[in-house]
């Protein structure tokens, strides 16, 4: 495991222990590109007792819930500035949500990888639930405008958001883990190479 930035302390302030927990968290999945790490990891990696941080967090998996809460919640602000940006019409704000999703993904790996990951289908629960639906319905119900004004096929909703999410999903996930590392260098790259991601679902899904 590569060293931590975040050092042992000898105390704490009570009010900001919970932000130490979760940025020592965040290190330790960037760190061991995993979630296999104990509360005690945790304490530890933050410099305090794990009994401190079980007065803040019921266990180590609240504590990620809270990380995948904050990932969903910032992936939704990304999905809707997209679409409601001045003077975009219905396709235009399609393209731009593929665009903002590879952008969250590149920018935020860590609540990326997270947030879709096996170990978060085990946390939806609560507020976290709540935010990754809310995610979730920007994409879909942008899809829906665009089926009940005749731009996209008269196909069930749920298959044309399925299609759109996996595609753009596994694109940027191929990204994030350095698979075309000799053609895409950063986000904007990604970018470019993602408008022909965004021809091809138009081809398949509007209105020929």
């Amino acid at each position: 495991m590569k060293k931590s930035s975040i050092k042992k302390k000898k105390s704490y302030h009570h009010g900001n222990l919970p932000e130490t927990l979760i940025k020592a968290t965040l290190e330790l999945i960037e760190s061991t590109r995993s979630t296999a790490f104990s509360i005690r990891d945790i304490s530890k990696l933050a410099g305090v007792s794990h009994a401190a941080a079980y007065r803040h967090f019921a266990g180590r998996d609240e504590i990620l819930a809270v990380v995948a809460e904050r990932g969903f919640v910032t992936f939704k602000d990304y999905l809707k500035v997209a679409r409601e940006g001045e003077g975009k019409n219905l396709l235009e704000a399609f393209r731009a949500q593929i665009e903002a999703y590879i952008r969250f993904a590149l920018s935020h790996p860590i609540h990326f990888r997270l947030m879709f990951s096996n170990e978060a289908r085990g946390l939806i629960q609560g507020r976290f639930e709540q935010a990754a639906a809310a995610s979730f319905l920007e994409m879909q119900s942008l899809a829906l405008e665009l089926i009940e004004s005749g731009q996209f096929r008269k196909i069930p909703i749920q298959q044309a958001t399925t299609v759109i999410w996996s595609s753009i999903h596994g694109f940027s996930e191929l990204v994030l883990n350095g698979f075309f590392s000799d053609s895409i260098k950063d986000a904007d790259d990604a970018v470019k190479v993602s408008q022909l991601l965004s021809d091809n679902l138009l081809n398949g899904l509007c209105q020929k």
